[in-house]
């Protein structure tokens, strides 16, 4: 898939070689705007594109038609065709040309080393990023373009690493010796996609939060505390403070308090989190949004599905939740705001609907603005959305073991007033847990966490726990 963020910086650099390779064959991963101008240069070349994304599959499927041979291939799991689908035919096709400018990349690479013709180019877009040196290694350098973040290769001992203006020749298919030959190279590479596959994965998800106005300031504490311990990823944290020393944290400052006070109008500042994921995702492809007063205890990054919508619901109870604007939604199916992962395409629908809606959601009776425009888009897409407590026992509401036995269907907030809440927590092995339950995720609500604050968490029964959780504030 190909973002109009990226403004087609390597148009100049297609083209060109396009016009001096004239190829007969071109494979593409992440086809889009660049495969329109293939079929501009290449219009009698055969061109197959390679496609993770259902919904950019079908779209761009819809929009070229039968003129490409679009497949859809998607990544959500390591045993994913992606990459390998041009090793893995009866009859392996060689291309003139490859563009490399899709997922998985680094394993791109050393599929095309495997499919290239002798006289062929490999085109890689981003081919700046260090993560790619490995694949590129495979090849000789014809031309590097730093403005159009481009990489020409070839294969290794071909006259174009030398002598890039001569003319171009298409090769003859490959012949029995060369077939063996890649035989050997899948077993090889089913090895390095084992190794490479996890660190892709992780690059993919951005981690996104805010922390506005100086109580936020010190939950967010808490929450890079715990996810920077558990997780090897970058948080991205959107704030007015210019000041804060937060580990394995990027702050945004380019949303100012006078503009988020602006968009949540008469409402509180939560609801202005449709617009910093707007933002968040005008560069990222695919983000999960953290509340500034939770706690993360797990790898996250093992745990999201990166094509699907990722929430925390209820996951009990049958009482109805108003969403407003018409919608009612069961409480057992009921997403929660403090913790929720998606692609690209629903954060920014996300955002859209919210607009359309704010209407109608500032005169519900329960005040949960940004989690009723969530549900919507849950309700929406519910075919594509992944519980995560349904996977994860451990990622069930954390509310649930706090219950009021003599109230079952009323949540019990972790508040100080909570004594199954306070005696319950201890801390194994550096873990938080409730009684025997292990903590993935803790969701606060603010004002438990700011009464709990208030009183240094003094009702906290076991001494451990009350340590911890003084520590990661402080």
């Amino acid at each position: 898939m190909q973002s109009e963020a990226n403004s087609w910086d390597y148009e100049e650099t297609l083209r060109k070689w396009l016009k001096k390779v004239q190829p007969k064959t071109i494979l593409e991963y992440g086809p889009g705007r660049s495969t329109e101008m293939m079929l501009e240069e290449c219009p009698d070349a055969r061109i197959v594109g390679i496609e993770h994304q259902e919904y950019w599959y079908k779209e761009t499927k819809e929009k070229l038609g039968d003129r490409v041979e679009l497949l859809l291939q998607p990544i959500s799991n390591i045993r994913s065709h992606y990459a390998c689908w041009p090793l893995m035919q009866t009859e392996v096709q060689k291309y003139d040309f490859i563009f490399v400018d899709g997922r998985r990349r680094l394993e791109c690479l050393m599929v095309a080393q495997a499919v290239l013709n002798k006289n062929g180019v490999v085109l890689l877009h981003d081919a700046e990023r260090k993560e790619y040196d490995l694949g590129t290694a495979l090849f000789d350098l014809v031309e590097y373009n730093e403005q159009t973040r481009t990489k020409v290769l070839a294969l290794k001992d071909n006259q174009l690493g030398t002598h890039v203006d001569e003319e171009l020749n298409n090769d003859q298919r490959e012949n029995e010796k060369e077939k063996n030959q890649i035989d050997k190279k899948v077993v090889v590479l089913d090895k390095k996609i084992n190794q490479t596959d996890e660190k892709e994965k992780k690059r993919e998800i951005t981690f996104v939060t805010a922390a506005y106005g100086e109580k936020y300031h010190q939950y967010v504490r808490g929450l890079a505390r715990t996810f920077s311990a558990n997780n090897d990823a970058t948080l991205v944290v959107y704030t007015d403070e210019k000041n804060m020393k937060l580990p394995q944290c990027k702050l945004q400052h380019h949303l100012s308090m006078d503009e988020i006070q602006k968009e949540a109008r008469d409402l509180p500042l939560r609801s202005a989190k449709s617009r910093i994921l707007a933002d968040a995702a005008k560069r990222h492809e695919f983000v999960c949004w953290l509340d500034a007063d939770t706690l993360i205890y797990t790898n996250l990054q093992n745990k999201l599905d990166l094509d699907k919508i990722n929430v925390i619901g209820y996951g009990y109870g049958r009482n109805m939740r108003d969403c407003g604007g018409g919608l009612e939604v069961k409480q057992s199916r009921y997403g929660l705001g403090a913790m929720y992962a998606m692609p690209q395409k629903y954060i920014l629908e996300l955002e859209k609907l919210w607009q359309e809606l704010r209407s109608a959601i500032e005169q519900m009776k329960v005040k949960i603005y940004d989690q009723s425009i969530l549900n919507h888009i849950i309700m929406r897409h519910q075919a594509n959305v992944k519980y995560l407590n349904e996977s994860y026992l451990e990622m069930g509401w954390n509310f649930k073991p706090f219950m009021n036995k003599k109230y079952p269907n009323k949540p019990a907030h972790p508040r100080i007033e909570n004594r199954n809440f306070c005696t319950g927590l201890k801390i194994k092995n550096g873990q938080l847990y409730h009684r025997e339950t292990p903590f993935a995720t803790l969701c606060w609500t603010a004002l438990s966490l700011e009464q709990q604050l208030s009183n240094r968490f003094k009702h906290i029964a076991d001494s451990q726990a009350r340590k911890h959780l003084r520590d990661v504030y402080a």
